[in-house]
């Protein structure tokens, strides 16, 4: 039953990983582009003189996941201990 709790929880907590995402990219654009310098090897953008922008893009997608599983997490303690 773990398992399905948890993707319970995943799947109501949509909304929330949207707003969190709308605070750090602003928009769907913003979203795809972060993701863009995320997927690009490092040495790409160095060359291409992106390299601060890229590093800066990767850490707020890497932030937004952090974020959003600790989310996760903290709700489903909160279930465990009130239900």
């Amino acid at each position: 039953m773990e398992p399905l709790h948890t993707a319970l929880v995943a799947l109501v907590n949509v909304p929330v990983y949207v707003v969190i995402a709308r605070v750090f990219f602003g928009d769907l654009d913003g979203f795809f582009r972060a993701l863009r310098y995320l997927l690009t090897p490092d040495l790409l953008s160095w060359f291409r003189g992106d390299w601060l922008e890229d590093r800066w893009q990767s850490f707020k997608v890497a932030l937004w996941a952090i974020l959003c599983v600790a989310w996760n997490v903290a709700c489903l303690h909160l279930l465990r201990e009130f239900v």
